[in-house]
């Protein structure tokens, strides 16, 4: 059966999406009419900002942001340079975070409209973020870095469509080609099967047209990965890395193929992969997910303890620089639940409160009291699900029936909980499968609980950030010690 495998990349790509063709396949010559023009920027600068765009479309971000801080120290008032380098790295802090993008928009207002459109299209998100890439690709017709900013921007096929286009109008441009593949393994929109052949197909195309490159192999390692093809994934995974060291996104890869591979040493190994995306890792935030996504590999091996400790360093290190925490104490409680801790549950909770109440708190809060099988406080917490939530989404109904099925299980009802269970698993949520094996097992079906579990263990296309997965792989392993 092929799997779609759930991606960090997503987070970077629809941050930026300024392309171009990396160096040894752009060709030569001066810019056609309507491509980005930067005025009164010094040359070395605005060929710093150029080669960081190759970089960053390659997914090396620790080479664009090293190009970015060259532009920088040639024009410090490079506006376009600065808000680039702030998406590649974060900040710090949030408040340097912020004072940082004002610098970009004050230093970008003082050029030209188009280069301020673009600064502005570069923070924006959502709808706002397609209409500035769109406004932005008017001001620059012929730019195809623009174009491909732009076509990233739409959501669901308009997205695949304006990537496809973008190929066939640029053969020798790797940027659409790369993303193109990324995204067809994650369209919800359309056949999974057909959309992985066709990701496939892309990703060779774009390793044939430029081999030296090592974006090229990780995005067919990645295509290769979501079909299930770990072994010939890790193979060109393997060789991103040799031709580029930092090549962040081909770690966290591997990190996936081998926490799910079922081989000797696996968590061992994920970590250390995981490890080495940190360590070139440019983006504060991101670098936390990691560190998150690294803590929970201890609980497929048992070792709720140490993982728990290092989940409370990451939400210590991410408080400290002024960001909120409260999902990841919020998760740590579920984690808590889920793994026999029933003191942690209360603990981590309040944790999360303290920091900042939100609608994904109240969720993972009925998950958490659900586990921990306290059914009065859990269907408090949904109440207050349904009064923050917005109810207009397809996401709410899925949420609510899950929810309240983990709610009835906690109240000692598992073949009312087991309805609303799979009812709810329009997305196959995990959590959802998580109590539908507790169910099962209440119901004295055992059978039922081993499929649902293998299936739950067997999953790929979560990756390994699953909080439910991380607690099944959890008792997998607590049930094989005790054996």
């Amino acid at each position: 059966m092929l799997r779609r495998r759930r991606s960090s990349l997503t987070v970077v790509a629809l941050v930026l999406v300024a392309s171009t063709v990396p160096a040894q396949v752009q060709q030569a010559g001066p810019a056609a009419a309507g491509t980005l023009q930067l005025n009164n920027i010094p040359p070395a600068a605005r060929d710093a900002l150029f080669s960081a765009m190759d970089a960053f479309h390659s997914w090396s971000f620790g080479s664009a942001q090293e190009q970015l801080d060259r532009a920088l120290a040639v024009d410090s008032t490079f506006g376009i340079a600065r808000q680039y380098r702030l998406v590649i790295t974060s900040a710090p802090t949030v408040a340097a975070g912020n004072a940082e993008y004002a610098r970009a928009v004050r230093d970008a207002s003082a050029r030209s409209v188009p280069e301020m459109t673009y600064v502005l299209a570069m923070r924006a998100a959502g709808a706002n973020a397609n209409r500035l890439w769109g406004t932005t690709r008017a001001f620059f017709p012929n730019d195809r870095r623009i174009a491909l900013d732009h076509a990233v921007s739409f959501i669901g096929n308009e997205r695949i469509d304006s990537l496809r286009a973008l190929s066939r109008r640029f053969p020798d441009y790797l940027g659409p080609r790369m993303w193109l593949a990324y995204y067809l393994t994650l369209n919800p929109y359309a056949t999974s099967r057909a959309d992985l052949y066709e990701a496939l197909i892309v990703a060779q195309d774009a390793v044939r047209l430029s081999p030296g490159t090592a974006g090229t192999h990780t995005a067919l390692g990645h295509v290769l990965a979501q079909m299930d093809r770990g072994d010939e994934a890790v193979a060109h995974l393997n060789a991103a890395t040799r031709m580029d060291p930092r090549q962040e996104y081909a770690y966290v890869l591997q990190s996936e193929i081998f926490a799910d591979d079922g081989k000797p040493r696996r968590v061992e190994r994920a970590r250390a992969a995981l490890d080495s995306a940190i360590a070139v890792n440019p983006h504060a935030v991101r670098r936390n997910n990691q560190r998150v996504n690294r803590a929970l590999l201890l609980f497929y091996d048992g070792r709720a303890a140490e993982g728990m400790t290092e989940l409370a360093g990451v939400a210590r290190d991410i408080e400290g620089a002024g960001g909120n925490p409260a999902v990841l104490y919020s998760q740590m409680a579920g984690l808590a639940a889920g793994t026999g801790d029933s003191a942690g549950v209360g603990k981590w909770l309040a944790e999360a409160r303290r920091v900042g109440p939100n609608t994904n708190i109240s969720v993972q809060s009925v998950q958490a009291y659900a586990l921990n099988k306290q059914g009065a406080e859990a269907r408090k917490a949904l109440d207050d699900y349904k009064r923050l939530a917005d109810t207009s989404t397809v996401a709410y109904r899925y949420d609510l029936t899950r929810l309240n099925g983990m709610a009835l299980l906690a109240e000692g009802k598992p073949a009312e909980a087991l309805v609303e269970l799979k009812k709810s698993d329009g997305y196959a949520n995990t959590f959802a499968q998580l109590a539908m094996i507790d169910a099962y097992i209440a119901l004295k079906d055992q059978k039922s609980a081993d499929a649902t579990r293998a299936e739950l263990l067997g999953r790929k296309d979560v990756g390994n950030v699953a909080i439910s997965k991380a607690i099944a792989n959890y008792r997998a392993a607590t049930a094989s010690k005790k054996r």
